[in-house]
């Protein structure tokens, strides 16, 4: 193993418990001490990286916390992403925990104030033009997916569509197999777009 990727937004307990829900944050800090321990006393320790989703909520702790992580969590790396606009997240929170631009303009411009600004990576949204289907290639998977994975390696590839006779958003099925079948990369990668091509 090379690296172990830790996933957090806050040491503010009450920011933490409400960005990640059922999560208790005396439960994390007592495993991420276990983890410091267990690096400290290993004779082939492994970095750690740690990745962390920037919202409104937790915007203004990141600078800080960037330099706590490095330093006093033994971080070799950190990422800071946004959001993937999924539409299972309710509009009420991408409008009160999204990031504007003015807001990512900030936080860019607070990491070059950092001694160890080379080690924090920021990942904010790229906006990008709708495209032309008649200029997609036949060989790209174009449009948005959802991905499920089970923890016995059920893999499920679907898509969300409105049912106007149930009045609700509904799960369309694409494809289901199990990752344990999946022998060849690229066979499946060309059955899938053939699966899609027909479904939608």
């Amino acid at each position: 193993m090379h690296h172990l990727n830790v996933s957090l937004e806050s040491l503010d307990s009450e920011i933490y418990e409400r960005l990640r829900k059922g999560a208790r944050q005396h439960i994390f800090l007592n495993n991420i001490d276990k983890l410091k321990k267990a690096l400290k006393e290993s004779t082939h320790p492994i970095s750690v990286r740690y990745i962390i989703m920037a919202y409104k909520s937790n915007l203004k702790e990141l600078p800080t916390l960037f330099g706590k992580l490095l330093g006093d969590y033994n971080g070799s790396l950190v990422e800071v992403r946004s959001s993937f606009d999924a539409p299972f997240i309710s509009r009420d929170f991408k409008e009160s925990e999204f990031l504007d631009d003015n807001d990512w303009d900030w936080l860019e411009a607070q990491l070059k104030l950092l001694p160890d600004n080379d080690k924090v990576v920021i990942l904010r949204e790229l906006t990008t033009e709708e495209s032309n289907d008649d200029e997609t290639p036949e060989d790209v998977l174009s449009g948005r997916y959802m991905l499920r994975l089970s923890w016995d390696g059920h893999l499920k590839v679907f898509v969300y569509e409105y049912s106007s006779a149930l009045k609700k958003r509904v799960e369309k099925n694409i494809l289901e197999t199990n990752v344990k079948e999946i022998t060849d990369i690229n066979v499946f990668y060309d059955q899938l777009i053939g699966i899609s091509n027909n479904k939608i």
